[in-house]
């Protein structure tokens, strides 16, 4: 499980940002879609929303455990 996770996560950073970019069936309350060569934030919903991470802690605490 745990290397499947990890392999999640290395896809998602070396997705490419055009097919990222594709994707428009996003129902998270707030995200952006940043380039990572740029910089530029190329898709953003409700970016100043104060967001406390739960589910990212409970993944990395998984991974690192």
């Amino acid at each position: 499980m745990r290397k499947f996770i990890v392999l999640v996560f290395i896809i998602a950073l070396i997705m490419p940002a055009p097919v990222a970019a594709q994707l428009t069936d996003i129902e998270a309350e707030a995200y952006i879609l940043i380039e990572q060569q740029s910089g530029r934030a190329l898709a953003a919903r409700n970016v100043d929303q104060v967001l406390y991470p739960a589910s990212t802690t409970k993944i990395l605490t998984a991974l690192l455990a």
